[in-house]
């Protein structure tokens, strides 16, 4: 997974998934990873199974038909300042990938490892010196 600090974006306002959605786009659109169409396969994978997977953790990425879509893997983390409803779910990460089906599982995996712990979430989630460099170690090293 190629993470860096540029692809974290901190105490971001978010009160939508469609707000959610059109600010990946938006990003994977200005580092030349995906088409726009791209966006309606995110949202249609939302919608076939939520990607909202608990623990403070949204991760929308595109469904199997979005693949030819994406020039280039892609991931972008973006904590959000306010908690957004997701399907019923109190998020606080959306985690956007652009990548291709066969290393999607990779990053999921790699990803659900950081947030399987809730009490490390919450303790990431309440550090009053939260930084980009944090949320880069939690990730990368779980």
């Amino acid at each position: 997974m190629n993470l860096k600090l540029e692809n974290i974006h901190l105490n971001q306002i978010i009160t939508s998934k469609k707000q959610a959605f059109e600010k990946l786009i938006r990003i994977f659109q200005q580092k030349n990873c995906c088409e726009f169409e791209y966006l309606q396969s995110m949202e249609k994978r939302d919608l076939e199974s939520s990607v909202a997977l608990g623990n403070f953790l949204a991760l929308p990425h595109g469904n199997f038909e979005g693949n030819n879509l994406i020039f280039r893997n892609c991931i972008e983390i973006i904590h959000l300042k306010n908690t957004l409803n997701w399907d019923g779910q109190p998020v606080k990460f959306v985690i956007g990938l652009a990548v291709k089906n066969s290393e999607q599982i990779d990053y999921i995996q790699k990803i659900g490892l950081a947030f399987i712990d809730v009490e490390k979430v919450e303790e990431i989630l309440n550090d009053s010196d939260l930084s980009k460099q944090k949320i880069l170690d939690w990730i990368i090293n779980n």
